[in-house]
């Protein structure tokens, strides 16, 4: 899927992707930021779903000082369209809070 060309194939079968989340990212000093991959698979009419986001203290990356931090990196910074989760009261929680304030889509 990474490879050259790989979306590109993947396209011709799938309506989505499912990477690790790690794949979706990279550090520029010690900040996460997303890499273009997001951008490639949409580019291709391809949803992206990343696994697993676990809201436990030991699964959440270092760069986020909590669960809700990590999930709004993967909702604005990502573009993420929706995610797998051993956690969905949380990321509901996280999205019906977001849908509430005035400058949210």
């Amino acid at each position: 899927m990474l490879e050259p060309g790989g979306l590109r194939k993947v396209a011709t079968y799938a309506d989505g992707i499912g990477p690790w989340y790690p794949m979706l990212m990279e550090f520029k000093n010690g900040q996460p930021r997303a890499n273009n991959v997001v951008r490639r698979a949409h580019r291709r009419q391809l949803q992206v779903h990343p696994y697993t986001f676990r809201a436990d203290p030991e699964k959440i990356p270092e760069a986020f000082e909590n669960f809700n931090r990590f999930l709004h990196f993967a909702v604005t910074q990502l573009h993420v369209d929706g995610l797998f989760t051993d956690h969905p009261d949380k990321v509901v929680n996280y999205l019906s809070s977001v849908r509430r304030r005035p400058h949210a889509r």
